[in-house]
């Protein structure tokens, strides 16, 4: 009887709980730039749909001062017109939260092949926090510090290489996150949505 009830309280599902903001952001960078360690903090996290609004607001707000700021024409155009301003401001972060669904989408896709099923919603949330406050600030930091009219030399020290280090730091994100077993996985989530994505953006005409 003993060894009954023991073996009935083990199958019991581990308990989930919330999972802060500032903590997932802590560990994403944690897992960048850090030594490999125990920095899973997505294991047993409890996952609401609220919880996803937080990085995609950030995601799109990045992406707006991004293209505001790099626009002259639409900095004149918010500045002149109100209504023309939210309509500009309303498509730039339609599309911005567009790339970010399909890339989510495509990563859900693989997690229900590769990741377990309770990993598959915090693994997901891991991904959308490392989209807005990893993936998006660098890339438009590299995008606004190297152009193609540099010399070869600076695009290479100050845009490949620093991008080839944030793609291995999202793979070894994703990797702890869905809590893969092996990075090459985290290369495949990291990168296969945004693939998708970016085809989708800019190769099928609308």
């Amino acid at each position: 009887m003993a060894e009954t009830i023991q073996r009935g309280m083990g199958d019991e599902p581990p308990a989930r709980f919330p999972l802060p903001a500032g903590q997932i952001v802590a560990a994403i960078y944690r897992i960048v730039f850090s030594r490999r360690g125990d920095h899973d903090v997505f294991a047993n996290a409890a996952v609401k749909s609220l919880d996803f609004i937080v990085p995609v607001i950030l995601f799109a707000g990045f992406h707006l001062v991004y293209e505001v700021v790099r626009d002259a024409r639409l900095q004149h155009a918010i500045a002149t017109n109100a209504r023309a301003a939210a309509i500009i401001l309303g498509v730039l972060a339609a599309g911005a939260l567009l790339r970010l669904l399909v890339a989510a989408a495509v990563t859900g896709v693989l997690a229900r092949g590769f990741a377990e099923p309770g990993r598959i919603k915090p693994g997901l949330l891991g991904f959308v926090w490392m989209e807005a406050v990893l993936v998006s600030p660098w890339i438009i930091i590299l995008r606004s510090g190297v152009s193609g009219h540099d010399p070869v030399w600076m695009i290479v020290a100050f845009g490949f290489v620093p991008m080839l280090f944030l793609i291995y730091g999202a793979a070894r994100v994703m990797r702890v996150a869905f809590g893969l077993s092996n990075l090459g996985l985290g290369f495949l989530f990291a990168l296969a949505g945004s693939i998708i994505s970016y085809l989708i953006d800019n190769l099928i005409p609308w």
